[in-house]
């Protein structure tokens, strides 16, 4: 990977029981990185989702499923 090239980040959710939503924040240092685009992965495909990028440095991502979801996915 060079410098300026896009690159993909996927978030893994690991948990002891299957879940039903899940609040996130994500760091990151803004003066090095630039959020291009942010989606739910298929974890949450069925439920909503919705984020927030903050220009300095985070994300906050939050996503709800229509039922209990499988406890290991991305």
């Amino acid at each position: 990977m060079r410098a300026g090239e896009p690159f993909a980040v996927a978030l893994k959710v690991t948990s002891a029981q299957p879940l039903r939503a899940a609040p996130l924040q994500l760091s990151f240092d803004a003066s090095r990185v630039e959020p291009v685009s942010v989606r739910a992965g298929a974890f949450f495909a069925d439920g909503t989702s919705s984020h927030r990028v903050n220009p300095e440095g985070s994300i906050y991502f939050g996503a709800s499923g229509r039922g209990a979801l499988a406890a290991d996915a991305e």
